[in-house]
């Protein structure tokens, strides 16, 4: 059942190997303690693992002893096989180049596709660096990059060395809270809508809670579903958040106390209902829209704290025998 309720909630949510060029020798071994200090030392931001989902972290770019070869170094963070791993890219030069950017810009005439990075890499802020000294045009790579904004919405960052602040107004938020109440609530006789939305000059205060019933007026004694959606952020004058706590909750009475197993026939009605499929469009939209407004990005089932230089993010999933919760709130 609770398999159930999980895929009820995920609609919910929902609703809301490499490629090489010719004659590059890539390379996968394990950190040494070189790498390792490599990777600490990208001071602004932890990188994690992600399950299902591979990414590499671009560390450096150096010649070979002989100044013949052009030599890449990357991390792998395989969500695949669960293993972090250093990477190298070996690019063979014809003759000696003087240094990395004679060798960049000797491949971007002659050999341009040798140049391409792995696929998603991000560009470490070293070598970034480095090519924006050198007004190095990187459109080869540009390809295959992968910005930390799209990591993070993965779920790859635990860290980032900047401030979490809370742009977008109480006002502006309330008035998305509407449209989209607007836009997508469902009004029919067999679900039960209460509702509460304060706004002050810094903060912000909703509450709704929807209850499907199995029948309408004198019919509708029985709940069967009860969804409840619940904001309340404060910050301060520059937007730096207070107090932070956004609650997503779905719990099933049809069953008590697991005295009762609905089969999979009846789960099927009761999921294909009208009225479900529109109470989870409109948390879907609800939800994907507080996400953003408020960039509750990066926390996951598999990455609940994001620390910020203020503050941490954290993400929890409640999943009992009749009921679900995901909760976003700061410490």
């Amino acid at each position: 059942m609770k398999k159930i309720l999980l895929e009820c909630l995920l609609l919910i949510f929902l609703l809301s190997g490499c490629s090489t060029a010719d004659n590059v020798n890539i390379s996968s071994i394990q950190p040494e303690a070189e790498t390792d200090e490599r990777i600490a030392a990208l001071a602004d931001v932890d990188f994690v693992i992600v399950p299902d989902f591979s990414y590499h972290v671009l560390l450096e770019e150096k010649m070979s002893s002989e100044n013949t070869h052009l030599i890449r170094r990357y991390v792998k963070y395989d969500g695949h096989n669960n293993k972090v791993s250093e990477v190298v890219q070996d690019i063979p030069l014809p003759r000696r180049e003087d240094d990395v950017v004679a060798a960049r810009n000797w491949l971007k005439k002659n050999k341009s596709a040798k140049l391409k990075v792995l696929p998603r890499t991000f560009v470490s802020e070293c070598v970034q660096s480095k090519w924006e000294s050198a007004d190095y045009d990187y459109s080869i790579e540009a390809g295959r990059l992968i910005s930390l904004e799209e990591l993070k919405k993965f779920g790859a960052i635990s860290r980032l060395n900047e401030v979490f602040v809370i742009n977008t107004k109480p006002e502006e938020i309330a008035a998305f809270i509407e449209a989209v109440e607007a836009e997508y609530l469902p009004r029919t006789d067999n679900i039960i809508t209460s509702r509460e939305l304060e706004i002050l000059q810094r903060s912000l205060i909703y509450k709704i809670e929807l209850v499907l019933r199995d029948g309408s007026g004198k019919d509708s004694t029985n709940a069967l579903v009860t969804v409840n959606m619940q904001l309340k952020y404060r910050v301060d004058e520059l937007g730096n958040p207070l107090d932070l706590n956004f609650e997503i909750s779905l719990k099933d009475h049809t069953l008590q106390e697991k005295q009762k197993q609905l089969n999979m026939s009846e789960i099927g009605v009761f999921l294909r209902k009208k009225q479900m499929n529109e109470t989870a469009v409109f948390l879907g939209e609800m939800r994907e829209i507080l996400i953003r407004e408020l960039d509750l990005y990066g926390v996951k089932k598999h990455n609940p704290t994001l620390t910020y230089a203020n503050i941490t993010l954290n993400y929890e999933l409640i999943e009992e025998n009749n009921y679900l919760a995901e909760k976003f709130f700061i410490q």
